[in-house]
């Protein structure tokens, strides 16, 4: 397995396993996600850019097993929070049949590098509550809750 940039021409192919990604997002939360295709979540001028800005990354053996995107912090949206430079994955994804393969290991690993490289402070990124996998491999790598979202239903 080897990590690197994406390619113009893995678009579709991303695509599929974001799809199954979206689809298990759907299953633990279908009070907050709904049934989309998944290239109305990652729009063809979007990935062009993500490319571009070399912030797409994959792991690929004879096919893409799974991939990650990022997006770079440098400065605080709020007053009150001290300044930071942050990479922040947004998506981390890996294809159903090579789940429980490193394959998500060596992606972190990936993106912890090239933060390392590029003198980011922090890695940051949001896991939903319910799903249980993420959550025991983010914290296998030290990840730690900084804020809580919480809800409140049933008021219809």
């Amino acid at each position: 397995m080897v990590i690197e940039s994406a390619r113009k021409n893995d678009y579709e192919e991303l695509l599929s396993i974001m799809q199954e990604c979206q689809d298990y997002h759907c299953s633990l939360r279908p009070d907050l996600y709904k049934i989309i295709k998944s290239s109305e979540q990652l729009k063809k001028r979007e990935y062009k850019k993500l490319i571009k800005s070399n912030m797409i990354w994959v792991a690929r053996d004879k096919e893409i097993m799974g991939f990650v995107i990022c997006h770079r912090t440098r400065k605080s949206s709020q007053n009150y929070f001290k300044f930071y430079r942050s990479l922040n994955i947004d998506v981390l994804s890996v294809k159903e049949k090579y789940k429980h393969r490193g394959v998500a290991t060596e992606l972190l690993n990936y993106s912890f590098e090239y933060a390392k490289k590029e003198k980011y402070k922090k890695v940051e990124l949001q896991v939903c509550a319910s799903n249980d996998a993420a959550r025991n491999l983010y914290d296998r790598f030290g990840f730690a809750e900084k804020t809580i979202n919480m809800e409140k239903t049933a008021f219809l």
